[in-house]
């Protein structure tokens, strides 16, 4: 996947936290603070990116999430960070994650691209959100 490449620095790390449901196997990632919902977008079948108010991407949410990462599911997703970088342009929306797991007592790196047709005119962005 090539991800567009813009002219300026990032915006800003912002910085998020995680869950998980083990027992409905969905992983959520959303901007720590408040922020007004305004829409989502389906990336690909299971995986929802979320909007604010002035269409900054907020949340993430992943349905069968140790499917999409190929982690045996008795790992749950513990012991996580992440980081996501979400590059805005005109035509696409682009969404590289990456969560590092403890599988077997070593670090594990699941990364995850995906990308959609903007077609919600989110404004042209590249920002990068990263647990504490």
């Amino acid at each position: 996947m090539v991800f567009p490449i813009f002219d300026y620095d990032l915006d800003k790390t912002l910085q998020i936290e995680s869950m998980y449901d083990h027992h409905f196997d969905v992983l959520g990632i959303r901007v720590v603070g408040g922020y007004k919902y305004k829409e989502s977008i389906e990336l690909e079948e299971g995986i929802i990116l979320d909007f604010d108010e002035n269409n900054v991407p907020v949340a993430l949410e992943i349905l069968d999430a140790s499917k999409v990462f190929k982690i045996p599911e008795k790992y749950y997703l513990t012991n996580r960070a992440i980081s996501m970088n979400i590059c805005v342009s005109k035509e696409i929306i682009a969404v590289h994650l990456k969560v590092l797991v403890d599988i077997h007592d070593k670090k594990e790196t699941m990364p995850l691209d995906l990308s959609t047709i903007n077609d919600i005119d989110a404004p042209i962005m590249n920002t990068k959100l990263a647990t504490a």
